[in-house]
């Protein structure tokens, strides 16, 4: 929105139903179910109750630091390859809320 000042934005990603939110969006997604570095997929996620993966994300959100990324290389055609790197779930889960 031009012109408007946003305030205090860490409380609005951190609300339950952004959080919950974000989980839908990421669940949806085709690529949840690849494993990051940590080898991880949307499936550890399911684990969780919501109030536990709520925690986790919260948790994370205090001293967001992203881990690496897992590399691999997708066939392009005619014998080339593109790189693709693969965050961890947690990291996936966090971009979805910083876009939400």
């Amino acid at each position: 929105m031009k012109g408007y000042i946003f305030k205090d934005l860490v409380s609005l990603v951190q609300m339950d139903e952004n959080m919950l939110l974000a989980y839908r969006n990421l669940r949806k997604n085709r690529g949840s179910k690849t494993p990051g570095v940590d080898n991880k997929t949307i499936a550890d996620l399911s684990k969780l109750s919501d109030k536990q993966m709520i925690k986790v994300v919260r948790d994370k959100l205090e001293w967001y630091s992203p881990r690496a990324v897992r590399r691999v290389e997708i066939p392009k055609g005619e014998g080339k390859y593109r790189p693709l790197g693969i965050p961890s779930i947690m990291d996936r889960l966090t971009s979805f809320l910083a876009s939400a």
